[in-house]
């Protein structure tokens, strides 16, 4: 699966494609000592819930569409204590991935549904 890549970050700043949010057919949902990804509320066609890592869940905060794609980038970045360059690798495979995405972290593996993290326009069309 290629990464999202800085030409297609650059593009995304430079056009309307400009925020990006947790898709809303998903929430977050504590249970106990994790957290879990699962359908919304809005969400009748999926019925899920997968344990992530709490970095995970950390980072999907940061994307509440409130604030331009380059702001996220900062904020993952200074939250992180990263690069920008290594938020952007962070966030990459998570940015309107296709298929579920399986992530290895802390030797444990991770999986996420499709359009993770989405285009915020995309959902004002509806």
């Amino acid at each position: 699966m290629p990464l999202f890549s800085f030409t297609k970050y650059t593009n995304m700043i430079n056009t309307a494609i400009q925020k990006l949010i947790l898709n809303q057919d998903y929430n977050l949902y504590p249970d106990f000592d994790r957290v879990l990804i699962g359908p919304s509320n809005q969400n009748e066609k999926e019925n899920f819930y997968v344990p992530i890592h709490p970095i995970h869940a950390m980072l999907f905060s940061l994307f509440t569409g409130e604030k331009k794609l380059k702001q996220s980038i900062e904020d993952v970045a200074s939250f992180f204590s990263i690069s920008e360059e290594d938020a952007v690798r962070l966030i990459s495979p998570f940015v309107e991935n296709e298929k579920n995405l399986v992530v290895e972290y802390d030797r444990n593996r991770f999986i996420f549904p499709v359009l993770t993290l989405n285009n915020q326009a995309f959902f004002l069309q509806f």
